[in-house]
C-alpha cells in the first residue's frame, strides 16, 4: 500500500535537507512493514528556493493554491495521505503508530486535534478547535480495544 507524505512548507530551504533526512529515517525504521511511501512538498508560495531544493532532494512539489481534491489528484497517488509540517521531525515510532491505526481498520481522519474517549460501549469525540462533539456506539470491530495505539485508547 502506498502512503503519501505531504509536507506543507513556506520558506523552508534552510531546513529542507534535514526534514528529508528525518522523514527518511522514520520511513526506514518501518521498512519491514511492507508499505511504500512517496514524499510531496506543498509549497506555500515561498519567496525563496524551497520548491527548487525539494525537487533536487527527490520530492514531488505542488503549490498551496489548490483545493484538496485537485491537489490530491494532481500530486498524490497514495491510498493514505499523511500531512507532516516542515518543522516537525517524526520518529519511526510515529509512523509505526500510524500504520497500526491503518491496519486496525478503526480510524478517524481530521484536520484538528481531537480527544477520543471510550466508555461504556460508546465513543465520544471532542474537537479542541471548535465546540463540536460527537458520540456513537462502539462498532463490533472494536472488541479488542487493547490493540489500539495509546493515543486512541
Amino acid at each position: 500500500m502506498l502512503i503519501s507524505i505531504i509536507i506543507p512548507a513556506f520558506n523552508e530551504e534552510k531546513s529542507m535537507k534535514y526534514i528529508v533526512e528525518r522523514i527518511q529515517y522514520a520511513i526506514n525504521g518501518n521498512s519491514h512493514r511492507g508499505y511504500s511511501w512517496e514524499l510531496i512538498v506543498c509549497d506555500n508560495n515561498s519567496t525563496g528556493k524551497t520548491a527548487d531544493i525539494a525537487t533536487e532532494l527527490g520530492f514531488r512539489v505542488g503549490t498551496a493554491n489548490f483545493q484538496g481534491t485537485k491537489f490530491r489528484s494532481k500530486y498524490c497517488y497514495g491510498h493514505w495521505l499523511l500531512f507532516i509540517d516542515a518543522d516537525t521531525h517524526p520518529r519511526p515510532e510515529l509512523l509505526a503508530e500510524t500504520i497500526d491505526v491503518i491496519e486496525s481498520g478503526v480510524y478517524i481522519g481530521c484536520g484538528t486535534t481531537v480527544e477520543v474517549c471510550l466508555s461504556k460501549g460508546r465513543i465520544a469525540i471532542k474537537s479542541w478547535r471548535c465546540s463540536c462533539q460527537s458520540e456513537f456506539e462502539v462498532p463490533n470491530k472494536l472488541h479488542q480495544i487493547d490493540n489500539l495505539p495509546s493515543r486512541v485508547r
